[in-house]
C-alpha cells in the first residue's frame, strides 16, 4: 500500500480533484486531451465517470489532506469491459496504481474480462501493464496512432 495515500469510494468531494488530475495528464502528452481520462474538463463530465450507470466499480486515491492522487475504474460498454487508470505524478512509482488495481480486480466477478487501452506517448503505462497482471492482446489503430490493448481477467 502506498504510504501516502488511501484508496476509499468517490465521493462527490472528490470531483474537482478527478479534473486536476485529467487535466495534469493532458497537458503530459498532446493527444492525451484526446482520450477519455484526459478529457474530464468538467463537474458534469467528473461526475459522470466516478458515478454513472456504467461504472462497475470505481476508486479514489487521497491524500490526509483530502487531495485526489489516483483514480481507477472499471466501465461496462457494449463493446465490453474497460479500466482507466490515473496517477498524479507526485505519486508515480509508489505502488499507488499496484493498490488501486489490486483493489478493484477484488471487486469485480470472477473470470471477467477487463482491456486497458494505453495510447502509444503514454510510457510508463506500457511499461506497468503487465507488472499489473495485463497481457498485451493487440495493437489497433485509433486516430491514426497506436493504441496498445491489455486485458486481464478477475
Amino acid at each position: 500500500m502506498s504510504e501516502n495515500a488511501r484508496i476509499v469510494a468517490p465521493k462527490e468531494r472528490h470531483l474537482d480533484g478527478i479534473i486536476q488530475l485529467s487535466q495534469s495528464f493532458a497537458r503530459e502528452h498532446d493527444w492525451a486531451g484526446t482520450i477519455p481520462i484526459g478529457q474530464i474538463h468538467s463537474q458534469a463530465v467528473a461526475h459522470a465517470r466516478l458515478f454513472s450507470p456504467g461504472a462497475i466499480s470505481v476508486l479514489i486515491a487521497e491524500t490526509d489532506s483530502d487531495d485526489v492522487v489516483g483514480y481507477t475504474g472499471v466501465y461496462r460498454h457494449d463493446e465490453g469491459i474497460d479500466i482507466s487508470l490515473l496517477i498524479a505524478t507526485s505519486h508515480r512509482r509508489q505502488g499507488l496504481a499496484s493498490d488501486l488495481v489490486v483493489q478493484i480486480f477484488r471487486q469485480l466477478s470472477p473470470g471477467s474480462r477487463v482491456e486497458a487501452w494505453v495510447a502509444h506517448f503514454n510510457e510508463t503505462s506500457l511499461a506497468v501493464m503487465p507488472k499489473l497482471g495485463f497481457e498485451l492482446e493487440r495493437i489497433i489503430e485509433h486516430d491514426g496512432r497506436e493504441v496498445y490493448v491489455f486485458v486481464r481477467a478477475a
